[in-house]
């Protein structure tokens, strides 16, 4: 409630006060609106009791208008003895709030009165109603999700009117959910593509915007941001075959054996395939303790049994993918010569 005061014109109009009272009485969420009541009071206001009248209703004549829009007019008589407050004109009613809930009404009060004492008045006032909550705001399932995961939107509203937007925003790309009027939920899977636009990383965060409208009316937006993580699975690691090529080093092939300081190895891959924007950032072959950081790589055999091989693959998200294999290596030595002694013929 609030009272804002004016002046009056006329011989005597500084001795009469002349204001406007406004009172915001309820508001309806539903409606976005507020009732309010508006009166136009006048009074001496030296405490004399002899003060100006007109009981010629024709002659006199008040009105209300909010914001542009008359609400309120009227003849009357008007009669100020007896230090009355006489109302002027009064109006109760329903005032709708912009699509964010905010409102100002600017109320003018004004009357005109057959009197040469007092000829007539004006109240000019700014009214703020109280802004009535409009945008939505949503809870999240989760605050981290991996690619490929869902996220459940709860959408709390003020209306079971209001539609929803709900956008995740990521990098280049953008992924929503509509939620028509009466809808408060949702599910968002995160595309698994969405991870080409992070290559050398495997976190980031993905922008939620939720945008609230009433009947195709923007009302306002909430901003909300979650985790995005790239699993450590094989949907993004990086695959690959191992070739492993025996080097027979003029062992005959036919024999189908490793013979330890002849035989050698070769190691290599195929089929590589990185996933969703990764890149080879490093490939380690490995044949017992003897470690090369390329491939195609050869290596000679000096350990006998059974020796393990691998190929490491590490991608751009640090993410490898090893595969193992194991050769049995012969134990070998070449043919010798023993001499003992050594005789001349015939000697």
């Amino acid at each position: 409630m609030a009272d804002y005061y004016g002046s009056c014109t006329g011989k005597a109009g500084a001795k009469y006060n002349l204001w406007l009272n406004v009172v915001q009485n309820y508001q309806s969420v539903e409606g976005n609106s507020s009732n309010v009541s508006v009166s136009l009071f006048l009074q001496r206001n030296d405490g004399q009791s002899s003060s100006a009248y007109n009981l010629n209703e024709w002659e006199n004549s008040a009105s209300i208008t909010i914001n542009g829009e008359t609400k309120a007019w009227r003849n009357l008589e008007i009669d100020t003895r007896g230090n009355a407050t006489v109302t002027l004109a009064q109006w109760t009613g329903d005032v709708y709030h912009n699509a964010d809930g905010t409102l100002s009404l600017y109320v003018d009060g004004s009357f005109a009165m057959g009197n040469s004492n007092v000829s007539g008045g004006q109240v000019i006032a700014s009214f703020t109603c109280t802004t009535i909550p409009r945008t939505s705001y949503m809870t999240l399932s989760a605050s981290e999700v991996y690619f490929g995961g869902n996220v459940e939107c709860n959408v709390y509203s003020a209306s079971s009117e209001f539609s929803h937007s709900i956008k995740f925003q990521f990098g280049n790309t953008e992924g929503s959910l509509w939620l028509s009027e009466g809808i408060t939920n949702g599910i968002f899977t995160l595309p698994l593509d969405w991870a080409n636009q992070m290559p050398w990383s495997t976190s980031a965060n993905v922008t939620v915007v939720l945008t609230t409208y009433y009947y195709g009316q923007y009302v306002g937006a909430n901003s909300y941001s979650i985790k995005v993580v790239v699993p450590d699975t094989i949907d993004f690691k990086p695959t690959f075959d191992l070739v492993a090529e025996k080097l027979d080093n003029g062992v005959p092939s036919e024999w189908n054996v490793y013979l330890k300081g002849v035989s050698g190895i070769k190691l290599d891959i195929s089929n590589l395939s990185l996933k969703y924007g990764a890149v080879v950032t490093s490939c380690e072959a490995r044949v017992g303790n003897v470690t090369y950081n390329s491939v195609p790589s050869w290596f000679y055999l000096h350990d006998i049994g059974n020796v393990d091989v691998s190929v490491t693959v590490r991608d751009s998200r640090g993410f490898t993918c090893t595969i193992v294999s194991s050769v049995f290596v012969t134990d070998y030595h070449p043919p010798h010569l023993t001499v003992n002694s050594i005789k001349r013929c015939n000697s």
